[in-house]
């Protein structure tokens, strides 16, 4: 949020360039809702779909970590399709219908497919995500998730879980050490403490396994 009155200007030319960016792909963004809504609709599946643009802050620091500019950044919207949580069918067997009934028709971009409802991000978000390939030719992302999902995604992780759940306490421990570990290394009065702690604290976790197969994040 604060990116707004920061960088005013940069925020203003990617505001514009996302507005401008929602007009010229109107017509095939509509194409490519139109055949999802046919797919779905004729298998008697129940659902919304919102065509969301990515935040300002989000494209800017894509277009400085990848070293690209606006028009060769990937990926800048994403439909979402949002199911009603069902007592007869899990939420991740209803993602993987609607991912299955979408590539019967749709081309899948090879190894695109990020299952965040197994193994959710660390602040609890959950989804489905994929690409699949238009009749435009264009690879649009799809992010399959339930109104729990969503509304978890939205108003935040206490919403949900509050007390219930240890992985949020984790989750304070972790940006706890964070910030110890950059006021450790950071000389007193520093500019720069702000700057080392999103450096250090958004890069994504990298997840292995042992030999006996348990998951470790680094």
């Amino acid at each position: 949020l604060s990116f707004r009155y920061r960088c005013p200007q940069i925020y203003s030319k990617i505001l514009k360039l996302i507005e401008e960016d929602k007009e010229n792909d109107k017509v095939r963004m509509k194409a490519f809702e139109d055949k999802i809504d046919e797919i779905l609709t004729s298998h008697g599946i129940r659902y919304r779909r919102e065509l969301a643009y990515k935040q300002p802050y989000n494209i800017w620091r894509k277009i400085n970590t990848l070293k690209v500019d606006f028009e060769h950044l990937e990926c800048r919207h994403f439909t979402r399709i949002v199911f009603p949580e069902d007592v007869y069918v899990s939420e991740k067997n209803m993602c993987l219908n609607i991912y299955s009934l979408l590539t019967d028709y749709f081309k899948e971009r090879p190894n695109s497919i990020i299952n965040y409802v197994d193994q959710p991000k660390q602040n609890g978000y959950q989804s489905f995500h994929t690409q699949l390939l238009s009749d435009y030719g264009v690879w649009e992302e799809i992010h399959i998730q339930s109104e729990r999902m969503t509304k978890k995604s939205h108003l935040g992780y206490m919403l949900e879980n509050g007390r219930r759940d240890k992985v949020i306490y984790e989750w304070l421990e972790t940006f706890r050490g964070v910030l110890k570990d950059v006021a450790r290394n950071t000389e007193e009065g520093s500019s720069f403490f702000i700057e080392s702690v999103r450096a250090s604290f958004y890069n994504d976790d990298i997840q292995v396994y042992t030999p006996d197969g348990h998951s470790m994040k680094l």
